[in-house]
């Protein structure tokens, strides 16, 4: 009799088999992990705007949506010679673009400001790659992208405001990012762009001159890219029926509009009466004091290398000192400052807390405009706040040696064998 063998059928190792999809799908996440948080954060950031797009705010209500209506009713572009508006003619030319798509003019206008965000956040990203030697992306400068898109007054400026600050910010940044690299002809002409989209990108051009006095490392001349390039983009304006003598018409709606020393931000002159005729004149002598001040101890201070880490402490002083001593702040005047607190914690981690205290005094000043509430805190004690986060930033970047300095000293060291004989 021949015995029976039992032969077992060989089923797949469904173990094995979900054991190396496992091991293949966490290697895969591990290797992508910082694109992948990079798509969260834009996801996130993109659908957290969305849900306030049909928010709509005073500025929203009173100029934007009359202005791109006028613009609708004349023809989009062919309706800018006769519009009446404090927003320079690029911002126009926006707005008629606009105007022929279809959909709610609100929503058009703040995805306007939200692509721009992404924008910014991106230079912001590559910003920081080039400050901490890394791609971009890595871990730090994925990190600033985020942050920048959730930066309370970067989302509340956009989402809810629906403002504009983010676009001439952006190129600010840009312009500050070439600065690093001391291409300076391309960062004038971002500059010009920057100042071609709203009169508080001035803010800027105080580094510019510094720089200029300290380095020497490029021509008085290029400051002539900045006007040049405002011309050009006033051209099609031109083209189009508008007279050159209204070239400058915003700037000068901006300027003369509003006569108070505060205007919602907590700068020096919440600590005094508001009476504009008595302190404006006093309020820009003092500016130009401050500032010239400023560039005298820069200029003078021969040991002072004006490094990458230090252009961007500069950049963030210059930031809140304009903003702190000018009359006529608006709640979203300081809003470059809040930009430049992200690299400057980038590049000066230990003092996380001057980023944070910026980013919460501009926060507070947005809410009492959409909402009618009062205050969180007395803009009196707000204002003394920033004094000291001012005074601590100009200290410590006078004080403390710039870390090419301090890489220097560490390669003009002997070695330890050296220092012991």
């Amino acid at each position: 009799m021949k015995k029976k063998t039992n032969i077992k059928k060989s089923k797949p190792n469904l173990d094995l088999s979900a054991k190396r999809f496992d091991e293949s799908f966490i290697t895969f996440i591990q290797k992508n992990l910082n694109l992948i948080f990079f798509i969260t954060a834009t996801l996130l950031a993109f659908f957290s705007r969305n849900s306030f797009r049909g928010y709509l705010s005073g500025d929203m209500a009173l100029f934007y949506e009359p202005w791109t209506a006028h613009l609708q009713a004349n023809g989009g572009f062919l309706g800018i010679p006769s519009l009446h508006s404090d927003y320079t003619v690029i911002y126009q030319y926006i707005l008629a673009f606009i105007s022929y798509l279809p959909g709610s003019t609100i929503a058009k206008i703040k995805l306007v400001t939200w692509v721009f965000d992404f924008f910014a956040a991106f230079v912001v990203a590559i910003t920081v790659a080039k400050l901490t030697n890394r791609k971009f992306l890595s871990r730090l400068p994925i990190l600033a992208y985020t942050i920048t898109l959730f930066v309370p007054a970067v989302f509340m400026n956009s989402a809810l405001w629906g403002q504009c600050d983010i676009i001439y910010t952006s190129f600010v940044l840009l312009s500050f990012y070439f600065v690093l690299d001391d291409r300076y002809g391309l960062a004038f002409v971002y500059y010009g762009l920057a100042l071609s989209f709203k009169l508080q990108a001035i803010f800027f051009l105080p580094l510019l001159v510094i720089l200029y006095l300290k380095t020497r490392k490029f021509s008085l001349l290029n400051f002539l890219y900045t006007p040049v390039v405002y011309f050009i983009t006033y051209i099609p304006a031109l083209f189009l029926g508008k007279h050159i003598t209204q070239i400058f018409e915003a700037y000068g709606m901006q300027i003369a509009s509003h006569q108070n020393m505060v205007l919602g931000f907590p700068n020096l002159y919440a600590l005094l009466p508001d009476n504009y005729d008595l302190f404006s004149t006093a309020g820009y002598l003092l500016t130009a004091i401050t500032l010239g001040g400023l560039a005298f101890l820069v200029v003078k201070q021969k040991q002072l290398t004006m490094s990458p880490d230090k252009k961007v402490e500069l950049a963030l002083i210059i930031s809140i000192m304009t903003v702190f001593f000018l009359p006529k702040m608006h709640e979203r005047y300081m809003f470059m400052a809040d930009l430049f607190a992200i690299l400057y914690l980038f590049v000066k981690p230990k003092p996380f807390y001057i980023p944070i205290i910026l980013w919460g005094i501009n926060a507070m000043v947005y809410p009492p405009y959409f909402f009618g509430t009062p205050p969180w805190f007395d803009h009196k004690i707000v204002a003394f706040i920033l004094l000291g986060v001012l005074l601590s930033l100009i200290y410590d970047f006078f004080k403390t040696p710039s870390k090419h300095d301090q890489f220097n000293h560490i390669e003009m060291m002997p070695p330890p064998q050296e220092q012991i004989a």
